[in-house]
């Protein structure tokens, strides 16, 4: 009996092992991005077609003053906004300068190169992280779990992609993209990627960037 009960009980204590490792911990998360995510939400939206734009522009003077804009123009009064900054020549001095910063209903999640601790908080509604693709990714997917086990309406600003692109490669960026889009469709948040077509090395990336949005937008008209 205990030839055959003993892997039995060896078999679900490994399952159960492994279940909760694959749990969402929410180990990426800053504490102040839980406490700015929770709080009292409205259901979630079901009423739009579009939830990925792809926003293109020649110069960011502009994007800042069209980021808040989006802001006070989000969907509904709960609903949290996240920008996550890719350009790491972007300082906090130029953040305070455009205003960003202080906007009170906006997270803002910025790379840096060199640097090693993931979710290091330096002032409120603020997260560091380094340029590292892969410590992107993983962010992201606890972002996304966080939103979804929250109910969290949430629309997210990437700036600048190109940025990203040229950093890593244009293959990984888009294996990113392809495993991020319907995740961030299917728990229905509205996504903006913002990116500059003339830093980009390869024109032909930008039409395939264009095909994977359900919506356009030219910040240059």
């Amino acid at each position: 009996m205990s030839i055959t009960v003993t892997p039995i009980f060896s078999i679900i204590g490994k399952s159960l092992i492994f279940y909760w490792m694959t749990l969402p911990r929410f180990s990426y998360i800053a504490e102040d991005f839980e406490s700015f995510m929770v709080g009292p939400t409205t259901p979630p939206l079901d009423q739009y077609s579009s939830w990925i734009y792809m926003i293109e522009t020649n110069s960011i003077s502009g994007v800042n003053d069209w980021i808040k804009q989006r802001i006070n123009l989000r969907p509904t009064p709960d609903t949290r906004s996240i920008l996550v900054l890719l350009d790491d020549h972007i300082t906090q001095g130029a953040l305070k300068h455009s205003g960003l910063i202080d906007e009170t209903e906006l997270y803002i999640i910025k790379s840096t190169q060199g640097h090693h601790t993931v979710g290091k908080v330096f002032s409120g509604r603020f997260m560091e992280i380094s340029t590292n693709i892969d410590e992107l990714s993983i962010l992201l997917s606890d972002i996304l779990d966080f939103i979804e086990m929250n109910n969290t309406n949430t629309q997210l600003f990437f700036f600048d992609l190109s940025t990203l692109i040229n950093n890593n490669g244009w293959k990984r960026v888009y294996t990113l993209l392809i495993s991020l889009i319907p995740q961030l469709k299917s728990k229905k948040v509205q996504t903006y990627f913002i990116y500059t077509p003339g830093t980009q090395k390869n024109s032909h990336e930008t039409e395939i960037l264009r095909h994977l949005g359900d919506q356009i937008i030219d910040l240059n008209d």
